[in-house]
This record gives C-alpha cells, sequence and structure tokens, in this order.
C-alpha cells in the first residue's frame, strides 16, 4: 500500500485544481490512500477538502499547531504504508505519477529516498528575468539523469520514502519551514541530510512527474529577493550542521561571520556596476547574490548567538539508537573488506540482440550509476562483438565512453575463446586479434593494456598449456584479472533481458529482487571460503557483465556490497594482496581463484548457493543459452560459478 501525504494552511487557491489533477490518477499496484493534514487554516480549506471527500481516498486530519513540519510529523506518526508520498498543496502530478513511483520502489529495493521531477506551472507568461531561478521556486533540472543521486537534491515535494525511515524515528524539525507567516527554510535539507547521513541511499524517479505551480505574487523581483534570503539563511544553518557536529564559530563582525561581510561589500560593488553598465550581465543576478549573502549573514548571526547561550554548541536531536546502528548491523562483522569492480564482455554481453544504439544508451546508464556510487572499473573487451554491419562507429564509442568517464579496458580476446576449447596457438592468435582497437583506444587516453581477462574464467584443461598462456601473457605486458567474486549476473541477465524486451515490469522486479539476494549468498560464502583458506579476506574481485541488469541495478548491488563493508578500490590495488602470489596449480573449469587456491591446498569447500530453479527454468527457455559461443553467453551451466 501506498500514503500519499500533504500539509497545507490556507491553500484554497491552489487546492481544487490540484486536487481535481489527483481524481485523475492511474492507481498503482497495491492502491493506494491520500492523508492531507490541515494546519489551522481560517480559509475555506476545510470545505474544499470535504467536497473531494468521496472521490479520493482520503482521510482529513487537523493540526491546530502551527508549522509544516509539524503537520507532516503528525501525520507521518498514523501512517502505516510501505512507501510514503510526501508532496505539497500547490503541485500537480501527472495521471501515471504514483505508478512510477511504485515500480521505482519495487525495481531498486536497496534505495530508501525517491525523488520524482517537478516542472514549474506558471499563472501568468514568465519573463527572461525569472527564468534562470526556476530551481529557486521548487522546479527540479531537468537534465537529471535516471538514476542515483544525492538526497540533498531532492525536494520534500515529491519525493517517496520507505516505511523503514520513518520506523526508525526520522522526522522533520519543527523550528524549521513554513510556521504561519514564518518561513525559516530547510526543513527537508535538514531531514534528507539526516536520513542520507544514517546510510539510506536515493534514486531520481525522472517519471515521477509533478508540476508546482507558481502563483503570480511569486513572479515578482522583491518576493525573490526575500526568497534568496530566506534560502541563505536556510543554507548557512544547514552548511554550520552538516560540516561538524559542534563546529568552532569563525571570526565574527557584528555578530555575523566576518568573511561574508567582507563578502557582502564586494557583492555590492558588483550590484553598482551592473546597474551601470548596460550591457552588463542581467542586474537582477547580482541582487540575487548580494540578498543570498545578506541572509547567510542573518542566520549566521542566529547560529552563532545560540552558539554562545549553549555551549554544547548545538542541541538538535539525536537519531534513535536504532539508527545509529544501522549500518553495523547491516554488516556481518568489523571487517573492512576491499572489493574490486570489473565487467567482460564489452561492449554488451547481449550485442547479437541489441543495436548500436542500445548499448550505448546501456553504457551511459551503466557509466553513470558507476560515476555516481564512486566505483572504480574495468571492462574487458571482445572486439569481435563492434564488427556489425553500419553500427562499428557506435560500438567503439561505447568503448571510448568508458575512457572518457576515467575508466580501465582490458583484452577478453577476440571472440570470447575458451582456452579449454582451442589450441594454445588458437586462443594466442584471438589475444592478439582482441588487441587492435583497445591498444589504440588506449593510446588516445594515453594509456597502455595492461589486463587480460579468461573468457568464461577457462585457464586451460592441462597444467603445461595453462603455464605456456601465463608465459606467452607476460609477454605482451599483460596481467591476469582473477576472480574471486561471482554474482552469477550473467545467469539473471538473459532473462531479465527477455523480460525487459516483452515489457514485463513485474518479472523484471522479481528477476532484480532474486539477483540480489543470491548475491548476498554468494558473497557470505566467498567471505567464509577466504577465511578458512588464509585466514583472512583478501581483497576481492568481483566479476559482473556489461548488461542491461547490472545498468538498471549496480547501485543496488553497491549498497548491498557497503552494507556487508566493501570498499571500493582499483583492480591494480586488489591484486597486490599477497593471496594473489599463492600457489595455484588448478587446472578445470573456469572457476573462482578461492576454488583454485582450494584445489591446490587439498582442502574441502562448501559448494556455492544454487541459483533459483525458477530461474534456471527461465533461463533455458530464453534463446541467449543457446546463442553461440561468439555471443560470449555460456551455452552450459557448471556447478561452480561462472
Amino acid at each position: 500500500m501506498l500514503t500519499v501525504l500533504m500539509a497545507t494552511h490556507n491553500g484554497a487557491q491552489t487546492l481544487p485544481r490540484v486536487l481535481e489533477s489527483y481524481c485523475k490518477l492511474d492507481a498503482p499496484p497495491g492502491g493506494w490512500t491520500f492523508v492531507i493534514v490541515n494546519n489551522g487554516s481560517t480559509d475555506q480549506t476545510a470545505d474544499i477538502i470535504a467536497s473531494f471527500a468521496t472521490r479520493l481516498p482520503l482521510t482529513c486530519i487537523w493540526e491546530p499547531k502551527p508549522g509544516k513540519s509539524a503537520a507532516l510529523n503528525r501525520a507521518l506518526s498514523t501512517v502505516d504504508a510501505d512507501l510514503i508520498v510526501l508532496t505539497d498543496d500547490d503541485v500537480v502530478p501527472n495521471h501515471d505519477w504514483l505508478v512510477q513511483f511504485r515500480q521505482t520502489a519495487d525495481l531498486h529495493p536497496s534505495f530508501s529516498i525517491f525523488g520524482g521531477l517537478i516542472v514549474p506551472l506558471w499563472e501568468t507568461t514568465p519573463e527572461n528575468w525569472i527564468l534562470p531561478f526556476s530551481c529557486v521556486l521548487g522546479a527540479t533540472d531537468p537534465s537529471w539523469e535516471e538514476g542515483p543521486i544525492a538526497a540533498t537534491r531532492i525536494s520534500s515535494a515529491n519525493i517517496a520514502l520507505r516505511r523503514e525511515i520513518i520506523d526508525a524515528g526520522y522526522r522533520f524539525d519543527p523550528s524549521l519551514g513554513p510556521i504561519g507567516s514564518h518561513y525559516q527554510m530547510g526543513e527537508e535539507t535538514d531531514f534528507l541530510q539526516r536520513i542520507e547521513k544514517a546510510g539510506f541511499i536515493a534514486w531520481h524517479c525522472k517519471a515521477a512527474v509533478g508540476g508546482h505551480i507558481i502563483r503570480k505574487k511569486q513572479v515578482n523581483k522583491r518576493w525573490m529577493l526575500s526568497r534568496a534570503r530566506a534560502f541563505g539563511r536556510a543554507m548557512y544553518r544547514m552548511d554550520h550542521f552538516q560540516s561538524n557536529e559542534c563546529p568552532k564559530p569563525p571570526a565574527l563582525l557584528l555578530g555575523a561571520p566576518r568573511y561574508l561581510v567582507r563578502e557582502i561589500l564586494v557583492q555590492s560593488l558588483r550590484v553598482a556596476k551592473a546597474r551601470l553598465i548596460r550591457n552588463s550581465t542581467d542586474p537582477f543576478q547580482e541582487d540575487w547574490k548580494l540578498h543570498y549573502l545578506i541572509g547567510r549573514a542573518l542566520g549566521g548571526r542566529v547560529v552563532h548567538q545560540e552558539q554562545l547561550k549553549h555551549s554544547t554548541a548545538t542541541t538538535r536531536s539525536a537519531a534513535p539508537d536504532i539508527v545509529r546502528r544501522r549500518t553495523a548491523d547491516a554488516q556481518p562483522d568489523t571487517a573492512d573488506r576491499q572489493v574490486a569492480v570489473t565487467f567482460d564482455d564489452l561492449p554488451a554481453t547481449a550485442s547479437n540482440f541489441m543495436s548500436g544504439a542500445e548499448i550505448m544508451e546501456m553504457t551511459a546508464r551503466l557509466l553513470a550509476s558507476l560515476q555516481q556510487q564512486q566505483i572504480p572499473a574495468i571492462g574487458f573487451v571482445n572486439e569481435k562483438k563492434l564488427y556489425k554491419w553500419g553500427e562499428v562507429d557506435q560500438r567503439i564509442r561505447a568503448l571510448q565512453m568508458w575512457l572518457d568517464a576515467g575508466f580501465e579496458l582490458g583484452n577478453h580476446t577476440y571472440s570470447h575463446a575458451s582456452l579449454n576449447k582451442v589450441d594454445l596457438k588458437a586462443w594466442e592468435e584471438e589475444v592478439i586479434g582482441g588487441e587492435s582497437v583497445l591498444r589504440l583506444l588506449l593510446a588516445e587516453h594515453k594509456m597502455s593494456l595492461r589486463y587480460f581477462r579468461h573468457p568464461f574464467l577457462d585457464t586451460g584443461l592441462a597444467l603445461e598449456t595453462r603455464r605456456a598462456a601465463e608465459v606467452f601473457l607476460a609477454g605482451r605486458g599483460y596481467r591476469i584479472a582473477p576472480v574471486t567474486l561471482d554474482a552469477s549476473d550473467w545467469m539473471f541477465s538473459s532473462v531479465y533481458d527477455d523480460a525487459w524486451m516483452s515489457g514485463d515490469f513485474a518479472l523484471q522486479r522479481q528477476i532484480s529482487a532474486s539477483y540480489l539476494t543470491h548475491a548476498d549468498r554468494m558473497f557470505d560464502h566467498c567471505e567464509k571460503i577466504s577465511k578458512q583458506l588464509m585466514g583472512y579476506e583478501p581483497k576481492q574481485v568481483l566479476v559482473l557483465h556489461a548488461n542491461l541488469l547490472g545498468a538498471d541495478h549496480i547501485a543496488d548491488l553497491a549498497a548491498l556490497m557497503r552494507k556487508r563493508g566493501y570498499r571500493f578500490i582499483t583492480l591494480e590495488n586488489a591484486v597486490g594482496d599477497s593471496a594473489y602470489g599463492l600457489p595455484d596449480t588448478y587446472v578445470g573449469p573456469g572457476t573462482s581463484w578461492l576454488y583454485h587456491w582450494a584445489e591446490t591446498q587439498g582442502k574441502w569447500h562448501e559448494a556455492p548457493p544454487s541459483i533459483p530453479a525458477w530461474l534456471l527454468e527461465r533461463a533455458k527457455a530464453v534463446s541467449q543459452l543457446t546463442a553461440s559461443p561468439n555471443s560470449g553467453v555460456p551455452t552450459s551451466l557448471t556447478t561452480i560459478t561462472r
């Protein structure tokens, strides 16, 4: 069940239009309810709400205590939905607003905060001077891509929260936000800062669109400058408390931070200059900066007056113990775990079934998530996948995107050839054939080709073959990229691709949830084996694949791994661990280096967690699992791992 929560104070001017739009909403899976908190309204708000009581799944709560934060907190204590959507009384949602929030929350179970897009709905045609300030009026940047986002960039006028945040005891600060005619901005930023600091992560849901009504009185320079001062006051307060729980006061002048007084004087000169020079930047932009700085100075004066009165610096309420324990409870132990993330089968595992444009779009989403999550990564390329008539440039461009984004590329052979299935000479030609484009692209970025990844992790069926291959690779300047963690994403992705192509969102959610559960079990299994073999957990190397599942859910996987205590490091850093110098005489089907070491040492280990039977059955029916070996998709399943 999903619940929409809105607080209103004297909202009669916009409520009729807003509530009428709610009557046209598509119902999300599981249904929805609507709670409005009438925060001491003295106009016709109560009558307007009552007139919609039979047309909407509506409950109205009366809260006489002034303040939007107080009103929201009152309602949050009564709502029992698993997903709570917060909005304002001047936001008109698109018809599929709730459906989009529900689908996104179900698709990304590791995320707890979901922010939608807000577009301006102007009551009067805006003049050019105000357009650069749309964000100040509540609009969000339309250029933001779907994906992970800093929580503080989200607006509480269009946001969905999981129930776990409310159950953890988080509420809005009642001293912030609109309180009658007084408006101390910053209630949403303060709230989002606190829950983000506790480990709850956010996702931008671009398709959940709400239109913010910009009233005629707001398209006014005097009103906008008052907004600048309020914004400045709020931002000083937020910056102050975010930087340190007990910050040392700066040097003060007239009770305000001295450096801000100096900045105000400098900005005043810029305002005067802008008014004198007709061809300068719009003087209003300089006026805005001035009033923003004045607001920061006023905010600083209030904050530091409070510090003088209270030697403890701040009496801001602390999160409950359950929140402070959140991250620790989610991790199995206090080990400092480190992992390098690698991707095989570039430009795309399913390159035979994707167009060049689709590969570029998938790559863009994957790389954006990796950058947002600050995950260094390397991709291993099968050059044959570049050569599709009419699409070579696009597919090469997908590889360039990796390098342009600051990531590294390695060799995965020309056509994904297994050393267990072709003779050594043919395999060596495969390695050389996989270098042509790679070396050129890397040279353009002043990089060298350093790493090689065995297709299928097959290192040879005879030790003599394996050692000869290692000598050949070393002679060409390669270091072999090992694998110790494998979430079997290649198996889940084939079924996920099929669900994606058929538009089956429910199946996509089921697959992604099952994948993350399996990955968590696999990580636990590999961590235990590591300790059994070596007495500690080495710097791990995770293998993933360039697929839609990764593009959509790498952020979910990263959140899961961070909960297990992992930090993300480069492959170069990881293979520097002494574990990768252990004796290794393993030959046989491709598998994790953990099993290499176990076999070499003659030690028994538990079998890895099995992939769900229903997934295996679906996978067998998907064409990718019967594709040619050149596709990079295994034609058989092993009892170990990829």
